[in-house]
């Protein structure tokens, strides 16, 4: 069962597996315990699915597929944690009084030992056998093989993707992408896993940082990370990344000579480097990266759709962006929208072939940390000294609606004189500006609270009462996530991935976008309906942690990568 015919039987039968676990659930603990020893000697199919019930039940976590063959004897079952796909074969011996973490695709061969406590002697006054015993906790990583035989003590971390081999005494935390053996256990160096490399390019370092926020780092635990971007804001935060980092200059704006020279930066360094991934985030970096990939026959070309400009773009400008994206989802292997809307819009326009197309989970780039993002992770709340706040993040700029948003707020003052506004973001002085009317408001109004960029947005949010995002494009804004993380009713305009994330009426307010009026009676109605705001506000956390808890996205990143490389790599 442990292999794909049993992943794939395991989920024909997992209704009916999930109706014997409830019913099981209401038998007394002690009777469970009992069962899972009377029983762990029934061998075929059947045992292991009696087994599987009842750790279900009786572990602290239990996964899917969790394969524990006959003669398996586990002691402290309520301290095991178990993860997907794992398989644990006839006569292994367990003890959990420290903690056992096992992650996911975890193999452990037959008559495997694992500690998790020892006896200590340093009290010569008492037997050793009296002395005290230590406990640690032991965690296995995903992605590991475990040989027969092995015995693995108290307090070791078996890294990702490593190989035990057999007769094994692992004392010692193990490397990813190793094999070990021996007595005791130490690292092959000829023959360990040499890992892919993962090429991510993005037009900024600061989008890597805090739009793909941790993905370089867990990444690495998989694969030999390169970030590439252009030097600027947040690159020396990048460096601080476990990933290599190699600068390259790259425009946001259309310059067909500045884009050239990138464009054969990124092919030399792609035929030196030879990755076997290259996966491209925004727009520029999708159009650079893909195309050099193709040409340095890169195999696995992944861009995902992040910020689709086409949408708004207009003229000789619009037609420019078609082609640009038409190539871009040409050159690539494999094309993730990050939204269904978007995917259909894609599809729609006629640019994409929709066989490349995949949206990861409920939609996104990264997902959302939501331990990090709630109001129990932090006490520093920035209080508003008004009645009821609006916030808002992202950059002040023409397309963010702010215009929108600082004349609906000016209609508003003359009737609710103790309201406010936070704006938290930088000035884009550059790239589409305000009106300077909006600029000079925003200087000399005493009820708009300019706080600029903030490295933790978290106590601003939290000192608010609504959210308020009336961009005219989005890929899909981590600041909406974030702010419903945060238990923030929202008004937010009907683009993509706004529209997807807030459900009208239930945890916000959908409205048009550059619609000024529809704006100022949406934020109207939350002034003038405490009672709604409350209701919003509570269902705001429980929507976002259900479909966009970060972890959950990473894992399913993760599969695709290997769904990928399992694919297309000989």
């Amino acid at each position: 069962m442990s292999d794909l015919s049993g992943r794939t039987l395991f989920k024909r039968i997992k209704p009916l597996i999930k109706v014997f676990v409830i019913v099981d659930s209401y038998l007394p603990r002690k009777l469970n315990n009992f069962l899972f020893v009377s029983l762990r000697g029934i061998g075929g199919k059947v045992g292991i699915v009696i087994r599987y019930i009842l750790v279900k039940n009786l572990a602290k976590k239990c996964g899917d597929n969790v394969v524990i063959k006959e003669n398996v004897y586990i002691s402290n079952i309520e301290k095991l944690e178990l993860g997907d796909n794992i398989s644990i074969h006839p006569m292994c011996y367990f003890e959990c009084s420290g903690g056992l973490m096992i992650g996911n695709n975890v193999s452990i061969a037959h008559s495997s030992s694992i500690l998790t406590s020892t006896h200590t002697y340093s009290d010569f006054n008492l037997p050793i056998k009296y002395n005290e015993i230590l406990k640690k906790t032991v965690v296995i990583h995903d992605d590991v093989w475990i040989g027969c035989g092995v015995r693995i003590l108290c307090g070791v971390h078996i890294d990702t993707r490593c190989i035990i081999g057999a007769n094994s005494l692992v004392n010692k935390s193990v490397d990813s992408f190793s094999i070990y053996g021996g007595v005791p256990a130490k690292k092959n160096k000829i023959f360990s896993m040499k890992k892919k490399k993962l090429f991510k390019i993005t037009n900024s370092a600061y989008f890597q940082v805090r739009q793909l926020q941790g993905q370089l780092n867990y990444f690495s635990a998989y694969f030999d990370v390169i970030a590439v971007a252009p030097k600027g804001e947040g690159w020396e935060e990048l460096q601080k990344q476990q990933a290599r980092c190699i600068p390259v200059k790259m425009s946001r704006a259309i310059n067909p000579i500045f884009d050239l020279i990138t464009l054969f930066q990124l092919v030399k360094l792609f035929i030196k480097e030879k990755p076997t991934i290259v996966h491209s985030h925004t727009p520029k970096a999708g159009l650079l990266g893909m195309l050099a990939a193709w040409i340095a026959r890169v195999p696995i070309r992944m861009h995902t759709v992040t910020g689709f400009p086409l949408t708004t773009a207009t003229g000789i400008k619009k037609q420019i962006l078609r082609f640009t994206e038409r190539l871009t989802y040409a050159c690539a292997t494999n094309v993730y929208p990050n939204s269904q809307k978007m995917c259909d819009i894609i599809c729609s326009m006629g640019i994409g072939n929709p066989k490349k197309m995949l949206v990861i989970g409920n939609g996104g780039s990264n997902g959302i940390d939501t331990a990090f993002y709630s109001r129990n992770a932090t006490q520093d709340i920035k209080i508003s000294t008004f009645d009821f706040t609006f916030g808002f993040v992202g950059r002040i700029f023409y397309e963010k609606g702010i215009n929108e948003l600082v004349a609906s707020f000016i209609r508003l003052q003359k009737d609710y004189p103790n309201i406010g506004l936070r704006l938290i973001g930088f000035m884009e002085e550059n790239l589409y500006p305000v009106d300077d009317w909006v600029k000079q408001e925003i200087s000399t109004n005493s009820h708009i609270e300019f706080v600029g960029f903030q490295q933790d947005v978290r106590p601003y949010l939290m000192g608010c009462e609504a959210f308020v995002f009336p961009s005219y494009r989005e890929g899909f804004p981590n600041v909406v996530m974030q702010a419903g993380a945060l238990e923030l009713p929202q008004i937010v305009t009907d683009i993509n991935g706004c529209n997807e994330i807030i459900v009208q009426n239930k945890n916000g307010i959908i409205v048009p976008p550059q619609d000024e009026h529809a704006l100022y009676k949406a934020m109207k109605y939350f002034l003038d309906n405490p009672n709604e705001v409350k209701r919003m506000a509570k269902n705001a956390r429980a929507m976002i942690t259900s479909r966009y808890e970060r972890n959950k996205f990473w894992k399913l990143m993760l599969e695709e990568y290997y769904r990928q490389i399992k694919n297309r790599i000989k």
